[in-house]
């Protein structure tokens, strides 16, 4: 991103640079709000041990009350419409590999699957036989365009043999976070009942971790900006602050390109003050205010994240150089 200060006439620019973040395209279709979402995959991935230790629990106490052959807690990214294990549990290698190769996917209720199908109603979802559901010609052309072939019809195989049941994963205020899904032999209308009670559990703990993880958060990135202020005045020599910027710069954002650029009063130019990361070419380099994203924050004042869709709008000789 980058930024400039409107405290004077002078103008000075601090731009971060990070490797970009492909992600899934947002389904037009789904009823859900983006605003819904508790936590990202990569949060899931990085889950302290209480709430896996809370949710494989929950695994265990459902293996005892049910005949299963395959368990797993699935959250939705709302934001970056994305499905992703919070916990699973297959009885075989076998039913693994038919149904491993689904759990981490896009979300998309267009062509769904159990999980979307069971969002979108907002409630229990059984399906004795998978190939009697209106959607299933939809979602076996989904498996055959995104799964190898032998993988598609393995997978596929699985839901025509096998009673699925997804019971949505919803907090008591109405977040919906994702669904419980279980798959057997066959399920009665007392372990659907059942099942819902599981799910229930399952979104007070994911809720619960979320509201630790934010507290988590707050607390951490308050310690880092307290540093941040304590280094940028330790020292009143400017090429010292100059650095203290760029570094703290990269240590908050977590990019691995930093710059703080100033135009000089008699044109212009924007010209480099400190930098981290980039080439000696763009280090020399002068920027003109109005040219290129850079030139055209020093000039609007504006802070600006950088997006795809822009990129004509960039200096090419610092996208080929970096």
């Amino acid at each position: 991103c980058t930024r400039a200060s409107s405290r004077s006439s002078r103008t000075w620019a601090a731009v971060t640079w990070a490797p970009p973040r492909r992600r899934p395209r947002r389904s037009s279709c789904s009823s859900r709000s983006p605003k819904t979402t508790i936590r990202t995959p990569t949060d899931i991935a990085t889950e302290g041990p209480w709430l896996r230790q809370t949710l494989e629990e929950i695994v265990v106490q459902l293996r005892r009350l049910f005949d299963l052959n395959g368990c797993a807690f699935l959250v939705v990214d709302w934001e970056e419409q994305f499905i992703r294990p919070a916990a699973a549990w297959f009885a075989s290698p076998q039913v693994r590999e038919a149904l491993g190769a689904v759990l981490s996917r896009r979300y998309e209720p267009r062509r769904a699957g159990i999980t979307e199908a069971a969002i979108e109603r907002g409630s229990p979802l059984l399906m004795d036989d998978i190939t009697q559901w209106p959607g299933a010609d939809a979602l076996r052309r989904r498996l055959e365009e995104q799964l190898p072939a032998e993988q598609a019809r393995l997978t596929w195989n699985f839901y025509a043999s096998s009673a699925l049941l997804a019971c949505p994963v919803q907090t008591p205020d109405g977040r919906m976070l994702g669904v419980l899904a279980l798959s057997a032999d066959a399920f009665s209308e007392e372990e659907v009942r059942s099942a819902g009670v599981f799910a229930g559990l399952a979104a007070i703990a994911l809720d619960r971790s979320d509201l630790l993880g934010r507290e988590e958060r707050r607390t951490r990135e308050e310690l880092m900006l307290n540093r941040a202020v304590h280094e940028l005045g330790a020292s009143l020599e400017l090429d010292d602050v100059y650095r203290a910027i760029v570094r703290q710069a990269a240590h908050l954002s977590g990019a691995s390109k930093v710059m703080l650029t100033r135009q000089e009063p008699a044109s212009r130019d924007l010209r480099v003050l400190h930098s981290r990361g980039f080439s000696e070419r763009v280090r020399q380099a002068r920027f003109v205010v109005g040219e290129g994203m850079i030139g055209r924050v020093a000039e609007t004042r504006r802070p600006y994240a950088s997006q795809e869709i822009d990129r004509a709008r960039f200096l090419p000789w610092v996208i080929d150089e970096e």
